[in-house]
């Protein structure tokens, strides 16, 4: 496959699409799974349930063949930023917030870090 399609309605991460990504594979999905696609850069979202927009995104790669290895090398070098080792520094975050008794404090500040250097 050259390029993954997941429209999603009802994926909470979207594992696949990061597992797509790592494998130099651009994306075209939904905004429903957590969202790590550039638009434009590594990928496309798409409205759930829009099919003129899916078909329009799919048909864009298959004239643009040079952009699905564009979008490809950017999606896999996107792919390099999630971490299991960063995500378990955050959760320690979390978890250091809470013990510290400051848990609103350190679950928003440790989620908006995970989304900041996770999807910029």
């Amino acid at each position: 496959a050259s390029v993954l399609v997941f429209p999603s309605l009802a994926e909470g991460f979207g594992k696949v699409v990061l597992e797509a990504m790592a494998s130099g594979r651009p994306v075209i999905t939904t905004s429903i799974p957590k969202p790590v696609v550039r638009e434009g850069v590594d990928g496309f979202y798409i409205s759930p349930r829009d099919v003129q927009d899916l078909k329009e995104k799919m048909l864009y790669f298959h004239q643009h063949p040079e952009e699905v290895g564009r979008m490809g090398a950017n999606a896999s070098e996107q792919a390099r930023r999630f971490s299991w080792d960063r995500f378990s520094l955050q959760i320690a975050d979390i978890v250091a917030g809470i013990a510290a008794g400051s848990h609103d404090d350190a679950w928003n500040g440790s989620c908006h870090r995970f989304a900041a250097t996770g999807s910029q």
